[in-house]
């Protein structure tokens, strides 16, 4: 039995007009952006106005046939077309692999790119009904009809995993379902089953809060508080004794000045400000200090902007979890051949220092160095990662994404710190520079170039951006990248600060820092 309607006519004439209104942004970004889009695209700006006007004819044609058809069928034509959802399943199929197209080889994420490669689709989208309208047996071939089933499963199949996967996450949050854009409330969260209050770690226990810090009490009416913020590097790799934070508390002893240590592990800017908001402010501190990776919160700035959330959380990359979980699968195989722990109770061991998980409390720093020998000696630390083709790749990815003058972009972090700075008001506000262990350590940043095969890349290229702003924002900062080099570097530019395979601070890095910090922060209290 035929079918009285023709396969353009089953089209809704208003997603053909929506494929129209994107060419039309498609236009206004190729003139806004054309350098922009002709770096992404690796063509020229012509080439891409020239296949959006194609994009735009075809959709004009079928606009037309679309209009022309439902008159026919108004008029009781039928119409030879057997199925009638095929343009539907083929727009679906297109939007698919458009988008695993759009994730491979167009990222970051750029709403410009995005326009533009949204409006090609529809061209494409296009051309194909329009082929099957002019050559309509096309449509009962064999070969034809199982590609086309083929092609819908396929699609359908990688959507239903990306969203069960996600489902995955949310019910059970795992490192290794993370997505680069969870939210502030929904990693803190996560990361409160992982840090109870108690828990022991380097034989030291998670305050009442749930921080890595002795509980938070009023200091003494002549001392001070400071609020620190950070991430994992305010966690560390060392028992809290040994940790920058502490180190300063030492250092200023005398003034009675008490830190408080608000970090969490995996978190960025946005995050920072969601602490400071929440934990840090109702402290009433007397000084707010931002421990700033430039190693990754750039980056995770970047991806943490509030513009566009919906399109990232689908078109950034990093956040398509059918694309990151296979990848740490694999890293986490390589590793686990080279004799890594395995996968145990949900949570990946892997990253972690050896004894960071003991049961047993320990409350002397003699104790601790008896416990962890390399806490006095670095060459006896035990690689965080069993094998270092995995921390050279965790280090390539950062340095590719921090030190490309054409892809990093401060300004999503220099907008969060300058809110930080509005939110604490009188109360000063400073900015400590973290720098990323490739920074200091020569044949890592050789063995990363070698890696990557990039020559480009400039190595202290985030303090170069960060500073002067800094400066122009008169906001107090430290940064510890020339302080470092000057101590912590051999004549064979072999880092002495980070712990073995690691992106942290070990104990002569942590000690380093607080005495830095110290020295920084004294006279921003009056001291």
């Amino acid at each position: 039995m035929k079918i009285p309607v023709r396969l353009i006519a089953t089209l809704p004439p208003l997603l053909i007009l929506g494929g129209l209104a994107v060419q039309f942004d498609a236009h206004r970004a190729t003139i806004e952006q054309a350098e922009l889009l002709a770096q992404n695209f690796h063509v020229s700006s012509e080439a891409i106005r020239n296949a959006l006007i194609v994009g735009g004819l075809l959709l004009l044609a079928c606009l037309a046939f679309s209009l022309r058809d439902l008159r026919r069928e108004a008029l009781g034509v039928e119409a030879p077309y057997r199925n009638p959802w095929l343009a539907f399943r083929w727009l679906f199929v297109a939007a698919t692999l458009g988008l695993g197209l759009y994730v491979g080889f167009l990222q970051p994420f750029r709403k410009p790119t995005f326009d533009v490669a949204l409006a090609l689709l529809f061209g494409v989208w296009a051309l194909g009904l329009l082929i099957v309208r002019w050559v309509p047996t096309i449509a009962g071939l064999r070969g034809f009809r199982v590609l086309d089933v083929m092609l819908f499963n396929l699609c359908l199949t990688a959507i239903l995993v990306e969203a069960a996967l996600r489902i995955a996450a949310y019910v059970s949050p795992s490192p290794l379902l993370v997505q680069d854009d969870v939210r502030a409330t929904e990693l803190m969260r996560a990361k409160a089953q992982q840090q109870q209050p108690g828990q022991l770690r380097f034989g030291f226990p998670f305050n009442t809060q749930g921080y890595y810090d002795t509980d938070f009490t009023n200091p003494s009416p002549t001392g001070k508080r400071i609020g620190s913020i950070g991430d994992s590097f305010s966690i560390g790799v060392v028992p809290h004794y040994f940790h920058f934070t502490t180190v300063v508390e030492r250092q200023l002893s005398a003034f009675g000045v008490e830190v408080e240590n608000f970090g969490y592990p995996a978190i960025g800017p946005f995050e920072y400000l969601h602490l400071l908001r929440t934990d840090v402010l109702p402290r009433k501190p007397d000084l707010v200090a931002v421990n700033v990776f430039v190693g990754n919160d750039l980056s995770e700035a970047k991806r943490l902007e509030i513009e566009h959330p919906i399109l990232r959380l689908w078109l950034d990359r990093d956040n398509l979890l059918v694309y990151k979980v296979p990848q740490r699968l694999t890293l986490l195989q390589r590793a686990r051949g080279a004799g890594a722990p395995e996968i145990t109770g949900g949570k990946i061991a892997l990253g972690s220092v050896a004894g960071e998980d003991s049961a047993e409390r320990l409350n002397t720093p003699e104790a601790l160095t008896s416990a962890y020998p390399w806490l006095a000696d670095s060459t006896r630390e035990e690689p965080s990662f069993p094998l270092p083709g995995v921390y050279l790749h965790i280090e390539a990815e950062r340095a590719q994404e921090i030190c490309d003058p054409e892809l990093i972009d401060p300004g999503a972090l220099f907008a969060s710190l300058r809110i930080m700075r509005r939110l604490t008001g009188s109360t000063p506000f400073v900015v400590h520079l973290l720098p990323d262990d490739f920074q200091l350590d020569d044949q890592l940043w050789h063995d990363i170039l070698e890696h990557t095969g990039r020559t480009d890349l400039v190595r202290e290229l985030p303090q170069q951006l960060i500073v002067p702003w800094l400066e122009s924002e008169e906001i107090p900062y430290l940064d510890l990248l020339p302080i470092f080099r000057q101590q912590c570097a051999d004549h064979q530019g072999d880092s002495h600060c980070y712990h073995r395979w690691d992106s942290h601070f070990n104990a002569r890095g942590n000690r380093l820092a607080g005495e830095a910090m110290a020295r920084f922060l004294a006279p921003h209290l009056g001291f």
